[in-house]
């Protein structure tokens, strides 16, 4: 048997391989064979791994995390997997976990491990639409419930990135088994990068109002005003580069591969610039072109850029 999980979404793909594994571990607890490999094991090793029997073996689990980019062109070692019967076999499960979006257009071998009987599993960045429903299963696994608004605050202040989610459930759960806004703001503080691009994504859509208050949060956090315009100029120039993807009918996916940006700065990205026209960030970002260069010659502080960016000078 082969099980294949893939895609950009490493949480989702991680824990799937640990379910597997503790489910098969937890139903064969004496008789399971149990082998784990990575991108820098020998397909030798893989292939004897798979082919020794144990005589007090009931089943057997291989689990090949990343190792395919080294071996999807092996003709060798899929004619043998073939010859093997390996997807009919019952008493062997072979598990391919791969932290990136497998393409079988590409690749004949990858194709073929995609294909039926196999048992396929794609991660996928979670849409933001969904969170709030996952951060409730994922408070339940702590035997605890979180309201509405308060999933709504952790999604907008961690994005998409359900590592960090995870981390700040169960940090919440941990404290009070009601998670509230009110304690969830408590607990989990808005982090410098998604203050930027709330910030930027306030000028974008007009309201320097809104973009004032982030930059003064950040300041008055202790935020040095240098190191703020790095983060403006690098998030601002992701917002066009997006923008000007999204104008092509790019998709996620695609822009990940692209950009190799992470998954939670490329949803802002994607957010806020939807929402505002090319031309718009285009000026802005002349401007802080035009910025960075005087406060490199020191025709400019960092003070006086906020100042002029928020008037839209």
């Amino acid at each position: 048997m082969i099980i294949v999980l893939h895609g950009i979404n490493t949480f989702v793909t991680k824990r799937k391989r640990d379910e597997i594994i503790a489910g098969y571990r937890a139903k064969h607890p004496q008789g399971l064979s149990f082998f784990m490999f990575d991108e820098d094991s020998d397909t030798q090793d893989i292939k004897t791994a798979i082919e020794t029997v144990s005589l007090f073996e009931e089943k057997k689990l291989v689990v090949c995390r990343n190792v395919l980019a080294g071996v999807a062109d092996d003709e060798g070692f899929f004619s043998w997997l073939k010859a093997r019967t390996i997807k009919e076999d019952g008493k062997t499960v072979v598990v391919f976990s791969e932290d990136r979006v497998l393409a079988e257009t590409k690749n004949k071998n990858i194709a073929w491990l995609l294909e039926k009987p196999s048992v396929v599993q794609k991660a996928d960045i979670m849409n933001a639409a969904r969170l709030p429903a996952w951060l409730a299963q994922e408070a339940a696994r702590h035997h605890a419930t979180i309201e509405h608004d308060a999933a709504l605050y952790l999604a907008d202040v961690c994005g998409d990135d359900l590592w960090r989610l995870s981390h700040e459930i169960e940090k919440c759960a941990s404290y009070d088994k009601k998670i509230t806004k009110a304690r969830a703001q408590l607990l989990v503080l808005m982090a410098e990068e998604g203050r930027v691009f709330d910030a930027l994504g306030a000028l974008a859509e007009g309201n320097t109002k809104k973009a004032a208050s982030h930059f003064f949060a950040l300041q008055k956090d202790g935020e040095d005003r240098a190191k703020m315009f790095g983060a403006v100029a690098f998030h601002f120039r992701s917002m066009v580069r997006v923008r000007a993807l999204l104008d092509l009918g790019w998709g996620k996916e695609q822009m990940h591969k692209e950009l190799g940006m992470h998954p939670f700065a490329l949803q802002k990205a994607m957010g806020y610039a939807r929402g505002a026209s090319m031309d718009t960030l285009a000026r802005t970002y002349r401007m802080i072109a035009r910025a960075d260069e005087a406060l490199k010659t020191g025709k400019m502080t960092a003070e006086e850029f906020f100042e002029r960016l928020l008037l839209g000078v």
